[in-house]
């Protein structure tokens, strides 16, 4: 299954390059993979993240790529003992933003700072905006100030990121019930240009 999906913008009318992690470990053809990796496709699969490699032992549950080329990941569990931030705990509800340059990841956006703080408010998709804004999805019904939502809706988050003193405040983007009543939990998205896409289990 898809655990999550970007497409770089490449602002012309070129196929997009997908890049993908997937919820499970497998094989695509000859590549083997790990539900920790991500994996590109062009004209064929690759591996362009080894998460094992660079002290991810955790499925990634979603993922974003900055214009940089850094990633921006949420774990499906937490986890702590991450290349630049130590024995603080990333949870589920967090996101870290990882700089292949350095191999180092960084804060980025503490969930429980801005009210997700149950089990069901895990992080299962996530975009980011072309002005900065955060889209997230989360793995089961959420509510943060000013919004509740259901596990097929996708929120957007503006405010301060970059950091684990996470502030902003939260809005409804897409209701998932206006696309489909029988829309599943939203499970991956990604943005290229102003086109929002999404995976949803059913």
């Amino acid at each position: 299954c898809l655990d999550e999906l970007v497409y770089d913008d490449l602002g012309d009318d070129t196929p997009p390059p997908l890049r993908v992690s997937l919820q499970s470990n497998g094989t695509l053809g000859n590549l083997a993979y790990a539900d920790e990796d991500v994996l590109a496709y062009n004209n064929g699969w690759s591996i362009v993240f080894d998460g094992s490699a660079h002290g991810l032992p955790k499925d990634v549950d979603a993922l974003a790529i900055l214009g940089d080329g850094s990633l921006l990941l949420s774990p499906d569990a937490p986890l702590n003992n991450l290349p630049g931030i130590g024995g603080a705990v990333v949870d589920d509800s967090d996101i870290v933003r990882y700089v292949p340059a350095t191999g180092q990841y960084s804060w980025y956006f503490d969930g429980s700072d801005v009210g997700l703080t149950t089990a069901a408010e895990d992080i299962d998709a996530l975009a980011v905006l072309p002005d900065g804004d955060l889209l997230i999805s989360t793995l089961g019904g959420v509510a943060v100030p000013g919004v509740s939502a259901a596990d097929e809706d996708v929120l957007r988050f503006h405010g301060a990121t970059g950091s684990n003193a996470t502030s902003g405040a939260w809005s409804l983007y897409i209701d998932g019930s206006d696309i489909s009543s029988a829309l599943g939990s939203v499970d991956a998205l990604a943005v290229n240009g102003s086109n929002v896409y999404l995976s949803a289990e059913d």
